[in-house]
């Protein structure tokens, strides 16, 4: 797990989901620590170094849906110094949905990030950040 933050943090925390095994840590930091410093919160990002993807993969017919991988991953999350009530951005390739099921009451906000959507040329990734504060992050 790692945290990002900025050095002046105003607003409450964020859980970053980033499960992108083709993207490693190194490759989304930069990107984590550019919303931190814009949205002056911290965020706390759970990447797929912190999981055990083993546990999704259990063979018996007990965890054919990978109950356990959700379990560890929720009480990991449990284990957090967020708020109950929880802005999450999903960068989990669709790993993460049984997790927002489960989570549903506590969220507040939340942001799928879709990874093949392509920005076109006059869309830069800052101008796409920048308009976040019509979301309502705050």
């Amino acid at each position: 797990i790692y945290v990002v933050h900025p050095s002046n943090v105003v607003h409450d925390p964020v859980l970053y989901l980033g499960f992108n095994w083709l993207t490693p840590w190194s490759l989304q930091e930069p990107s984590m620590r550019i919303m931190a410093h814009r949205l002056n919160r911290r965020i706390f990002c759970i990447t797929s170094e912190a999981v055990s993807p083993e546990l999704l993969q259990a063979g018996d017919d007990l965890d054919s849906t990978g109950q356990a991988f959700f379990t560890d991953l929720y009480t990991m999350i449990d284990t957090l110094p967020l708020p109950y009530k929880l802005i999450l951005m999903d960068n989990t390739f669709g790993l993460g949905v049984p997790l927002l099921w489960k989570l549903q009451p506590r969220l507040k906000h939340i942001l799928v990030v879709n990874t093949s959507w392509v920005f076109r040329r006059e869309r830069s990734l800052w101008t796409c950040i920048s308009g976040w504060g019509s979301m309502r992050l705050m």
